[in-house]
């Protein structure tokens, strides 16, 4: 009798109870919904992030834009472009967001840029290059490095931008390892085609008995704080010439009601689909870039693409949401191509961030109406024009 109860007790005691089926798949399934209900969380909290990073890029492009009309007295020209083609002028192709690289602790990038003597307009080596970059000299390539170096400033961590892209500029020549950009400057609250523009009333001449622009050049002297301004206008340090230049007294608005740069969506899908081609005639992708370009080392017109340095508020917030998975620009001559391509926007659900030229940033959400977004975009309360299309100054 003791021994049976001894090896009952001693059986009972080493026996180990295992977790049956049923209570495994219980305890999996509990971890799963919690993993489920913490990741939203987790992922919120890493978007917050990413947005706190996009603002305080922009509040310190606001402060170096600041900075810099402290500096010179004026604001930065958005783009150097010249009024014919390949005059070889040194600041040719140079957009707003290289002119303040002294001011964006980046003067080690602002140095490598080369402006001190003309380019030869022959070779096409200036901000793109027709050959293997291993048969030319680095003197030839210093505006290329420039474009190839990631300042994370100028770039939105929400947008989830690759560090490098092949680049096609519009009359050929590439850029290996371009980097793409987050922000635009506000060039406009009124036009919607990059291609067209606005007609310059000082550069109004009688032709035939007609008063007209005879020499269009988009994108030019416009309604907003940064536009487009012809190169032999423009200065080394992109200054431009003081009866044309923008001080914060013609930001008639209130510079905390008009915005000096936003966010602007590159299309990453659309580079990787056509950054191997070029884009003679109208461009045909939502493509931002900063420092400088081959692509708006241009006179104007077919063959410009501005959008790469310059937006508009002129045309909808987000305006790649609106054509569910279609391709606007499978025809570039659709008006809403062009549209797109001027068109603020982010990876930010709802609604875009803005610097406005107090150098604050606020948001703006996508259903604004188009009224204030005109009123954001230019800088004396042009939103009616002239007869002759040219904004009331």
């Amino acid at each position: 009798m003791f021994a049976t109860s001894f090896t009952l007790l001693s059986t009972t005691r080493n026996s180990k109870r295992g977790f049956t089926l049923v209570e495994l798949l219980v305890v999996i399934g509990i971890i799963a919904i919690l993993i489920a209900l913490l990741l939203p969380a987790v992922n919120s909290a890493r978007e917050a992030a990413r947005r706190a990073q996009c603002i305080n890029n922009l509040k310190n492009i606001g402060l170096a834009v600041k900075n810099y009309e402290t500096a010179f007295n004026q604001y930065p020209s958005g783009a150097s472009a010249p009024k014919q083609v390949y005059v070889g002028h040194p600041s040719e192709g140079t957009m707003w967001s290289a002119f303040i690289l002294p001011y964006m602790d980046e003067t080690a990038t602002w140095d490598i840029l080369d402006f001190d003597k003309p380019h030869d307009p022959r070779a096409r080596m200036y901000w793109a290059n027709p050959a293997n970059y291993e048969d030319l000299p680095a003197s030839q390539l210093k505006q290329i490095i420039a474009c190839e170096k990631v300042i994370s400033s100028y770039r939105c961590p929400s947008a989830g931008l690759p560090e490098h892209m092949y680049d096609t500029s519009t009359h050929g020549p590439f850029v290996r390892d371009r980097v793409p950009g987050s922000y635009l400057a506000c060039a406009s609250g009124i036009v919607k085609d990059q291609n067209k523009g606005l007609r310059d009333p000082m550069r109004m001449e009688m032709i035939d008995g007609i008063r007209r622009d005879s020499t269009p050049r988009p994108m030019r002297y416009l309604d907003g704080v940064m536009f487009a301004v012809d190169s032999d206008d423009v200065e080394r340090s992109g200054t431009v010439i003081s009866k044309k230049r923008i001080t914060d007294v013609r930001v008639k608005d209130g510079t905390s009601r008009t915005v000096l740069v936003a966010e602007a969506l590159h299309d990453v899908a659309a580079q990787i689909r056509d950054g191997h081609k070029k884009e003679y005639g109208l461009v045909r992708k939502k493509d931002h870039w900063y420092i400088g370009s081959h692509s708006i080392w241009r006179p104007g017109g077919i063959g410009t693409d501005m959008s790469e340095a310059l937006g508009s508020f002129g045309v909808p917030l987000n305006m790649q949401t609106r054509f569910n998975n279609q391709n606007p620009c499978s025809s570039p001559s659709n008006p809403d191509c062009q549209a797109l391509q001027l068109s603020f926007s982010s990876a930010h659900v709802g609604g875009i961030n803005i610097c406005l030229c107090d150098g604050s940033v606020k948001r703006l959400e996508d259903d604004t109406d188009k009224e204030i977004l005109t009123a954001y975009g230019t800088r004396a309360s042009q939103e009616l024009l002239r007869k002759d299309d040219t904004p009331r100054r």
